[in-house]
């Protein structure tokens, strides 16, 4: 069994992720299930995303930091490279990317799926966008399932899980 390579990821409909250095939404189920669908495994993240959360490890993870300047923090496995965090995560059968843009982009060419919450707005003043295009000839989509407004989530949003169209695949469907 080879490694899946997760990226997980909250987008709008313009792909953007991020707003002067935060989430620019509150969604309690899109947190819930990044806290469920992490538990007990690697994740990575640079930097700017371990500033965002605190500076504090997620708890039952095991936290790996992209960074060129690591600090000494309890908890936390600092990386200098894809490459480091795929040797910290070996032999386990995921990794999660998660985020920001920057490591996005630097996992792209070994993601394999993409667990991406897609909230129904376009966020004004965004400027955080998630790197990847999701292009039908290199990606499924797996499954959706839809999550409504109420009274706590002021936007409607998807959970969309992509996976990674493999070569011997795409021959098969195309």
């Amino acid at each position: 069994m080879s490694q899946r390579i997760t990226a997980v990821v909250a987008a709008d409909l313009a792909g953007a992720i991020g707003k002067q250095g935060g989430l620019p939404w509150y969604l309690p189920d899109d947190l819930r299930f990044f806290m469920r669908y992490t538990m007990g495994k690697s994740v990575l993240m640079g930097r700017k995303t371990f500033d965002s959360i605190g500076c504090k490890p997620l708890k039952n993870r095991k936290n790996m930091v992209l960074s060129s300047k690591p600090i000494e923090v309890q908890g936390v496995i600092w990386v200098n490279s894809i490459e480091q965090a795929l040797q910290q995560s070996q032999g386990e059968a995921e990794l999660i990317v998660a985020g920001g843009a920057g490591i996005y982009a630097l996992a792209e060419p070994i993601l394999t799926d993409v667990r991406m919450t897609r909230v129904q707005t376009k966020v004004k003043d965004a400027d955080t966008f998630f790197p990847i295009d999701l292009d039908l000839n290199q990606w499924i989509l797996k499954e959706t399932e839809p999550h409504g407004t109420d009274e706590r989530h002021a936007h409607s949003f998807d959970f969309e899980w992509w996976v990674k169209v493999q070569h011997d695949e795409k021959e098969r469907h195309g």
